[in-house]
């Protein structure tokens, strides 16, 4: 359904906080013993169309790669950070917008 702000929790029992029909996109849960994720690249330029479950981007640790992927479809509204950027669990990457308004529940 359409929702205007508020917490959903996804297919894996993550909660994501909608802003509008817009999502942002945020470091994943790395698990204890990684500290910190660094931007490796980013696939999708802003402005540019996504579908759910598509590769956004890909974090690397010290121990581990990550794949980011979108969970609704729409477009990349914005990059908050950049390749070579370090972040943590659930420092904000980016922003989705929505295409239509209604959830996906791909899993990411």
């Amino acid at each position: 359904g359409r929702v205007s702000r508020g917490i959903f929790v996804d297919v894996r029992g993550r909660k994501r906080e909608l802003l509008g029909m817009r999502e942002r996109i945020v470091v994943p849960p790395l698990g204890e013993a990684t500290s910190g994720v660094v931007v490796d690249h980013w696939h999708v330029r802003v402005g540019e169309r996504v579908r759910a479950g598509q590769v956004l981007l890909e974090l690397e640790s010290d121990k581990a790669s990550y794949e980011v992927r979108a969970l609704v479809d729409g477009k990349l509204e914005a990059r908050h950070l950049e390749s070579g950027d370090s972040a943590k669990e659930g420092d904000v990457l980016g922003i989705a917008a929505t295409a239509s308004g209604t959830l996906s529940s791909a899993a990411s």
